[in-house]
């Protein structure tokens, strides 16, 4: 291990420990950093009195990750670790300058959205199998909530008040907030919950997997 990866390392252990940082930010982390280390193997030598890290060393990085064939979304995505671990190997004394690189330019496009027609179909959806009903239950509740779907399939039965309306959601950095829903998606997932009951599914979670478990994300938006 380099002296560069050591110090990677006691990076993410104090945003672990002293910051409260969720595993998903921990593993964003190694991720920027493991591409980072792929990139140093085919970058020239540095000199010893180099410093450990420098601007060039993110530039080029940048410049590998677009000939790889990366996005500007995703390469800012991995910059923004590098930026911050930079401003900490400052901050205790491992470099003397600042090290930070601006983000590529990102083009702005407007999202395409559902019409009135798909929406009337998707609430008009008329499903039969327990698989069905998931998916129809999981896309009523982000049209009605506006939550995320990962927010949704953490989200356990419990944390939805059928008496008042109310969903309680932990969101991002394990914030949590209270979300609002409708009567008539109460409805809907009264209905769901005895779909499960008679697909004998025994789960904490709302729109569990079939062995009770968590459904994937990547399962759920596929299907």
């Amino acid at each position: 291990m380099t002296p560069l990866d050591s110090l990677f390392t006691a990076f993410v252990r104090e945003k672990t420990y002293l910051q409260n940082v969720t595993p998903k930010t921990r593993e964003w982390y190694e991720t920027a950093w493991k591409a980072f280390n792929r990139y140093r193997d085919t970058a020239p030598s540095r000199s010893a009195a180099a410093p450990l890290i420098a601007r060039a060393d993110l530039q080029g990085f940048v410049v590998h990750l677009r000939e790889r064939g990366l996005k500007p979304v995703s390469c800012n995505s991995w910059l923004r670790v590098l930026n911050t671990f930079c401003r900490w190997l400052h901050q205790n004394g491992h470099i003397p300058e600042p090290v930070r690189l601006a983000p590529q330019r990102l083009e702005k496009r407007l999202l395409a959205i559902h019409g009135d027609a798909a929406l009337r179909a998707l609430l008009r959806f008329k499903p039969k199998t327990f698989d069905r009903w998931r998916v129809h239950a999981v896309a009523c509740t982000i049209l009605d909530t506006g939550c995320r779907i990962e927010e949704l399939l953490t989200a356990r039965a419990p944390d939805f008040d059928f008496d008042n309306l109310l969903l309680t959601v932990t969101g991002k950095g394990r914030k949590q907030r209270k979300v609002p829903f409708s009567i008539e998606l109460r409805k809907l997932l009264f209905q769901f919950t005895r779909i499960k009951e008679a697909a004998a599914i025994s789960a904490e979670l709302m729109f569990p997997a079939r062995d009770g478990g968590k459904w994937e994300h990547r399962n759920a938006r596929r299907s």
